[in-house]
């Protein structure tokens, strides 16, 4: 949320290198903690600061860093309204967040309570400081005191009437100590003092109730400032512009009190500072008349005309992706043109292709209509063949079925012809061979009778199976 610091500022660089500047550049930097920014270090030596802080630590802190810097200034007070002492209650867990102001112990954007620790600190209006000669007058204030801007712009009237700007940490929020809105009663206090909203910067804060629903779903909590909620912390920039104070003088309450060439330097310096190169270019152009004694005007504007004037590593990227895409753009504007060419010269081809196809699936489609025809008769012409010939077949069938049927009765009858020859041949047989053993039988008995007892009985001993084999069955016995 921080307002933009162009750290590269060449013509700021060119101012101070060649002592363009009569006087120092005063910086009156009310809530100090963490330094001054870097962007008035293009500022060098031509830089007189001077830093407040209500906390003592945040000055001796910066002290040590800078012990012997001639334009380095830390006080340790409290700029406010009026002088005297006033409580600041510190924040123990984020000394940024300390304030003149008791700290609320519920907030709708966060559950954490704060733990504020008192501290008695000395308070005193910047105009005292200023008639005093502690500060001089200052051509730029940058006020962060968490809510007690309105006390330290109100103590510093004298000052603000010769200052060229001054930034803010200011909100659009409503309280008994700001009803017109804090934002609403900076910018009056910046209307009477001649300068207008030049810039803003802002976060976004979700409340604590929307980072309980996430939970409640499971989801992570958003933790980037810049997605969801209202705006919240607002960093502000406020400038006088010459150019207006010239041509619209009537539009202001009261005069503008004159810039002379270094104030009229000094506020084209901070417009470089911030990034409003635009606005730095169009006062250099529009008042070169006033500040060309002093500076090249033309040598100016070159300067200012810096394209990078409000480069950050998210805008860098942003232009290198878009230099990417322009790249990328006419690249495929050339590859489109170059595949249009080819898929016109493709079309031509493919025209010519599928004419040639078509007149050979032409030609195709005649030759297979022919071959149809032709096979058309043949097949009718085979067709005609085949009944033919199946109708003789079937009748070669028949007649030879009828032979076959005749050749198997024939068969038949000479098979039962033979089996009858072959059943009396058995019994023929049969009766022939009874007749034979007969016949056998007779000789055997006779030849057993004619053998004495004693010889049997020694052939028995002598052949065990002599006397069986001389009686099988149906042999007459001779014993």
């Amino acid at each position: 949320m921080e307002l933009h610091a162009n750290t590269g500022a060449h013509f700021t660089r060119w101012v101070v290198r060649e002592g363009l500047l009569e006087q120092p550049f005063v910086l009156v930097d009310v809530g100090v903690q963490g330094g001054e920014s870097k962007r008035w270090q293009a500022l060098g030596d031509h830089l007189v600061l001077h830093g407040f802080d209500a906390i003592e630590e945040v000055i001796e802190a910066l002290k040590n860093q800078a012990p012997s810097h001639p334009n380095r200034h830390y006080h340790w007070l409290a700029a406010g309204r009026f002088d005297g002492e006033q409580t600041l209650h510190f924040d123990t867990g984020n000394p940024f967040s300390s304030s003149m102001y008791q700290q609320s112990q519920t907030s709708r954007f966060s559950d954490t309570k704060p733990v504020a620790q008192p501290r008695p600190v000395r308070v005193r209006r910047l105009d005292t400081l200023l008639a005093a000669g502690v500060i001089p007058a200052a051509d730029f204030l940058k006020v962060d005191v968490e809510g007690y801007e309105k006390d330290v712009l109100l103590g510093a009237t004298e000052l603000l009437k010769g200052a060229l700007g001054f930034e803010a940490e200011t909100a659009f929020t409503v309280s008994s100590e700001y009803p017109n809105t804090h934002f609403g009663t900076l910018q009056d206090i910046a209307l009477a003092n001649h300068q207008r909203t030049f810039d803003v910067a802002f976060n976004r804060v979700p409340r604590a109730s929307f980072q309980r629903a996430l939970a409640r779903e499971n989801r992570p909590p958003v933790a980037d400032y810049v997605s969801v909620g209202r705006p919240a912390t607002v960093n502000v920039l406020f400038c006088r512009d010459p150019i207006e104070e010239l041509e619209s003088a009537p539009n202001y309450a009261t005069p503008p009190p004159p810039l002379g060439v270094d104030g009229l330097v000094k506020q084209i310096i901070v417009y470089e500072l911030y990034g409003l190169n635009d606005v730095a270019v169009d006062t250099a152009e529009r008042l070169a008349d006033r500040i060309g004694a002093r500076i090249d005007v033309d040598k100016a504007v070159r300067l200012l005309a810096d394209p990078d004037c409000r480069r950050n590593p998210a805008v860098a990227r942003i232009r290198e992706l878009e230099a990417r895409l322009a790249a990328e753009r006419f690249a495929t504007a050339a590859r489109v043109e170059e595949l249009e060419t080819r898929l016109a010269a493709e079309r031509v081809a493919t025209a010519a292709w599928v004419g040639e196809l078509e007149a050979q699936r032409a030609a195709e489609k005649n030759a297979g209509v022919v071959r149809i025809r032709e096979l058309e008769a043949q097949f009718e012409s085979y067709q005609q063949a085949h009944v033919a010939t199946m109708a003789e077949a079937n009748r070669l069938l028949a007649t030879d079925k009828d032979a076959v049927a005749a050749r198997i009765r024939e068969l038949q009858e000479r098979f039962e012809e033979h089996q009858r020859a072959y059943t009396e041949a058995l019994r023929m047989i049969a009766a022939e061979r009874d007749a034979l053993i007969l016949e056998l039988q007779r000789p055997t008995a006779l030849l057993r009778a004619l053998i004495p007892l004693p010889v049997k009985e020694r052939l028995a001993r002598l052949l065990p199976g002599w006397k069986r084999k001389l009686r099988r069955p149906g042999a007459a016995s001779t014993s």
